[in-house]
């Protein structure tokens, strides 16, 4: 039976609850909004399955042992529409067409009609269109995995997209490699809390519809219509006509992703970085324009790295363009490739906050990592402590 010393030991992949036999492990939200595996004692058999799924308790490499990847590229769709719907470069909608023009299944992040992000799968192009985009939610994983494991055994083709975490937990819990199995991750930067998201959402949408109800929105986390790939914005598109739009930065939401301030607790312990036994690993190639600035597009640019000789063998058919670097220089505008983020010394206090119901998720921003020039006198005030214990914390490194 697993057992949590604590909370930076799960990294709510859900790996045991698909596993157990007895359907007796429950993945509960916390106080912070994100999932954990609850164990009924009582109907525990102690079968010992969900421990030797969990990639925690099962990581095969060796401390900060990593994988050196096979050949890494600079890489763009050569469809700009496909490019635009995308986060960089539209590179995972290449590997997707593949994999349905041979018959086979893709799965990967969507947003329901609930405003939750969850996974699913795709048989046709149409599906996949909703996978394109950045969700910066941990993905609620449902039964994904056994899923995946029912079609493998059908011998269909199947394409599982996900984070380092999710690649390695459904490959603990297949417990064998598949031919037919292709798994793509992407540079991570972390995943924050479900909880905090929902009520986010809630905060802009109850601000658009005034008749109350969320309603159906268009999320996009990653805009670029009246932004670009390098300095994007994030949108909420009501169904009544209204919409909420702003560079990615003054969302309080983004603010506090792009801040650190809200990620699951195992994140700063990333285990999985470029080790999660991924075929491919996508990401944008920040500092194009000096590694390799003739293959620089404003729309989006990927980085592609091959880490697999199955994952080298799917890219002959791909309709890109791409120019092949040096693993390091993919690497130096790109520290998420390698290493964690770091933990925040106001990330406790957001939480506290975020989690009030007394506080929107604008005050709590507020307070730990505000725009200077959208504060207040005494909002400034309030926040005074928290820039001079910042200050102490990297002059010191205490």
């Amino acid at each position: 039976m697993i057992k949590l010393n604590d909370n930076t030991e799960c990294c709510g992949c859900e790996a045991c609850s698909q596993a157990c036999p007895k359907n007796c492990i429950e993945m509960v939200p916390d106080a912070e909004g994100y999932l954990y595996p609850k164990i009924d004692e009582d109907t525990c058999i102690n079968c010992h399955i969900c421990e030797n799924v969990c990639p925690y308790l099962n990581n095969t490499f060796e401390g900060n042992e990593q994988r050196k990847p096979i050949k890494a590229y600079a890489a763009y769709n050569r469809d700009s529409s496909i490019v635009k719907k995308s986060s960089s470069g539209g590179i995972f909608y290449e590997f997707a067409k593949a994999t349905i023009e041979r018959g086979g299944i893709v799965f990967g992040a969507v947003i329901n009609a609930q405003h939750e992000v969850h996974h699913t799968y795709a048989e046709t192009l149409d599906g996949v269109m909703e996978m394109l985009g950045s969700k910066y939610v941990q993905s609620h994983i449902g039964k994904a995995f056994s899923d995946v494991k029912s079609f493998l055994h059908q011998d269909k083709p199947v394409l599982f997209s996900g984070t380092p975490c999710q690649i390695a937990g459904l490959r603990q819990y297949l417990r064998k490699d598949y031919e037919n199995l292709l798994t793509v991750d992407f540079v991570c930067h972390g995943v924050p809390s479900p909880g905090i998201w929902k009520k986010y959402i809630y905060e802009i949408a109850s601000v658009l519809n005034k008749d109350g109800g969320t309603g159906k929105l268009k999320i996009n986390f990653r805009e670029k219509n009246g932004f670009s790939w390098s300095n994007y914005g994030f949108s909420v598109k009501h169904e009544n006509g209204k919409h909420f739009e702003t560079g990615a930065v003054n969302s309080p939401y983004m603010r506090a992703f792009i801040t650190d301030n809200c990620l699951r607790p195992s994140c700063y312990k990333c285990e999985y970085k470029n080790n999660s036994g991924s075929d491919i690993t996508l990401g944008d190639f920040w500092g194009i324009d000096k590694v390799v600035s003739e293959m620089y597009n404003e729309e989006g640019v990927s980085l592609l790295v091959v880490n697999t000789q199955k994952g080298a063998e799917t890219l002959y058919s791909l309709n890109i363009d791409s120019k092949e670097v040096s693993y390091q220089q993919a690497c130096i505008y790109n520290r998420a490739i390698n290493h964690p983020s770091p933990k925040p010394i106001t990330r406790d206090k957001f939480f506290r906050l975020a989690t009030n119901p007394h506080y929107s998720i604008t005050d709590a921003v507020k307070r730990i990592a505000p725009i200077y020039n959208q504060l207040s006198p005494w909002e400034y005030l309030a926040y005074l402590p928290i820039r001079i214990k910042r200050f102490i914390y990297r002059k010191f490194k205490i």
